[in-house]
């Protein structure tokens, strides 16, 4: 499959392969080699890949030492969110076609921190396995950063974490719920006496 672009009058044949080569290369730390076993190929067919974008550009993707690639040029960093965006939409529509067509079977993977897994999701886990118990559900433990990017990468389907994930471009997030934090004091101490507290630092004062 290929994606045709117009640019300042240029006619430019982008293949989805080659964005792909791009994405798990930089997710696989710049390594060529782990990149081809994720995805069942050979490390000289992702070079191939590479070299026919950057030809396509007429710029390089990526920062390289010798032969090794070790981080991406500030052509490369620009394409990043767009490639991810776009792998974003192909999942999109890879699940909307496996919910329709079989929307009682499967693996949802939800990627959440310990203190969601731990005290929110119980009960919510509970009623899913009863309403779809042929759906084989899979809880990840990370920080709302990994989360993000997680779902990103397409290592999760959901991510459950906290107000973080809202400000994500590449991310559609929903408030889920809100909760407060309570301070817990012996009943003479100086703050029992206040209705509420706020914790917030002050800001430096200078003289």
């Amino acid at each position: 499959m290929a994606i045709d672009v117009v640019v300042n009058q240029r006619h430019l044949q982008i293949q989805l392969k080659q964005l792909e080569t791009v994405w798990h290369t930089v997710i696989n730390g710049y390594n060529l080699s782990q990149a081809a076993t994720v995805l069942h190929t050979s490390q000289s067919s992702l070079s191939k890949h590479i070299a026919a974008l950057e030809n396509q550009l007429k710029t390089e993707v990526f920062v390289r030492q010798g032969k090794r690639l070790t981080g991406l040029t500030t052509m490369g960093t620009a394409l990043m969110p767009h490639i991810e965006s776009i792998f974003a939409e192909i999942r999109t529509i890879e699940n909307l076609s496996l919910d329709f067509n079989n929307p009682n079977i499967g693996t949802l993977t939800i990627a959440t921190t310990h203190t969601q897994a731990r005290y929110v999701l119980p009960q919510v886990v509970k009623e899913f396995k009863e309403r779809f118990p042929k759906v084989n559900l899979i809880l990840q433990q990370a920080d709302p950063e990994t989360i993000a990017q997680m779902v990103i990468r397409g290592q999760a389907d959901i991510g459950i974490a906290t107000e973080s994930l809202l400000h994500n471009n590449y991310l559609r997030c929903y408030r889920y719920y809100d909760w407060t934090h309570r301070v817990i004091v012996p009943s003479d101490h100086e703050l029992a006496n206040y209705e509420s507290v706020d914790l917030r630092p002050s800001p430096a004062i200078r003289l």
